[in-house]
């Protein structure tokens, strides 16, 4: 805390529990810290009444173990950085961070004479590990030319709460409008007709996201829940939509994929080519 917050009235930081319940925070003085996992909890910070500012320097920090997986993403701050500086450096992090792990691997195993079963699964489990990792520091570079056209026009805000309102559904209590992108007389942007819309792949046939869309799906259907997909829902933002998916009893779409990756504003993209309107 930048600011002098002794009288401050207001400014205090809110948390969401996990029973969806808000408390408040006691406000940190001057020069003090408070510690939170803010990828993770929800929060934000109310509007000081008392005081003409309230400055606060925000460090990130990160297991220092070799070995616990980075689940860093950037969807809560593309919307207002400069793309270009934070790009070079999220991939320079990102690759630094993935050198000990890959080490540790080959100290590990580089004179083992005979792989065993356990060698081989260990190997099968890092791979996975290896391949969400690659994939969460690539899909996370969305597009500069795809992200500030979005923002300039809806706001940095707007993306804070896009892929919540999707979960939830709050993003589909206006009244519904008929599907622009296949035409079928009675189809309405929705969750279950977005997910089955029969020329969804007219979105940009080509982006990477698609093969990712299918791998999902294809664990998810899988009897015997396989290590990648407990793997991915070690990771809160990922367990949130599958649990929310799983309740709904409609096929896995390419909004839940999206949602799963944090990638807001394709998500907007998306939607608006269906023909959902935003302010």
């Amino acid at each position: 805390m930048v600011s002098d917050s002794a009288n401050m009235i207001g400014g205090e930081t809110v948390i969401q529990h996990g029973d969806m319940e808000y408390v408040g925070l006691t406000q940190p003085g001057m020069g003090s810290v408070m510690m939170l996992q803010g990828g993770l909890v929800k929060h934000l910070a109310l509007p000081s009444s008392s005081s003409d500012d309230r400055i606060t320097i925000i460090t990130s920090f990160r297991a220092k173990a070799v070995g616990i997986y980075d689940s860093s993403f950037m969807s809560n701050i593309r919307p207002y950085s400069d793309l270009q500086e934070l790009y070079r450096q999220w991939i320079d992090y990102r690759l630094n961070r993935l050198e000990p792990g890959v080490k540790k691997l080959h100290d590990r195993l580089r004179f083992v004479q005979v792989f065993d079963e356990q060698d081989s699964q260990e190997v099968d489990e890092e791979r996975v590990v290896l391949k969400e990792y690659a994939k969460r520091t690539l899909r996370q570079m969305i597009p500069p030319n795809i992200v500030k056209p979005l923002t300039d026009r809806l706001g940095c805000q707007f993306f804070y709460h896009v892929r919540d309102n999707y979960v939830s559904g709050d993003l589909f209590k206006h009244p519904l409008t008929a599907c622009e992108l296949c035409k079928v007389p009675g189809a309405m942007v929705e969750k279950a007709h977005l997910s089955v819309c029969s020329e969804k792949f007219c979105w940009r046939p080509d982006i990477p996201v698609w093969s990712d869309y299918i791998e999902t799906y294809t664990l998810l259907l899988q009897l015997d829940e396989s290590f990648e997909l407990r793997k991915r829902m070690e990771e809160l933002q990922v367990k949130d939509v599958i649990t929310k998916w799983r309740a709904e009893s409609r096929p896995w779409g390419i909004l839940d994929e999206l949602a799963v990756q944090g990638l807001g504003e394709y998500m907007v993209e998306y939607l608006e080519l269906c023909g959902m309107r935003f302010p």
